[in-house]
């Protein structure tokens, strides 16, 4: 289980980040299958760019969501 706490970050400051409960097997893993032939053994950065790819595509998730809710209740509207 990895423990997590609330943060509110103001700025775009840089934050330190420990996982507590992480599985050392799978953080090696990653390194090994992502990290070292994608981010050239950048651990920090991996996990940034995973973030923001994760982030985008929630957002567009959520809009296309969002779009598919908003015609089908126009086509509700629309039914005899």
């Amino acid at each position: 289980m990895v423990e997590t706490s609330s943060i509110v970050i103001e700025d775009d400051s840089l934050v330190l980040l420990t996982f507590y409960g992480f599985p050392a097997s799978l953080l090696k893993e990653f390194g090994k299958k992502i990290v070292k032939p994608y981010f050239q053994s950048d651990m920090a950065e991996a996990i940034k760019s995973l973030m923001e790819k994760t982030i985008i595509e929630e957002s567009l998730i959520e809009k296309a969501t969002e779009q598919v809710s908003h015609c089908e209740r126009k086509l509700n509207e629309h039914s005899y």
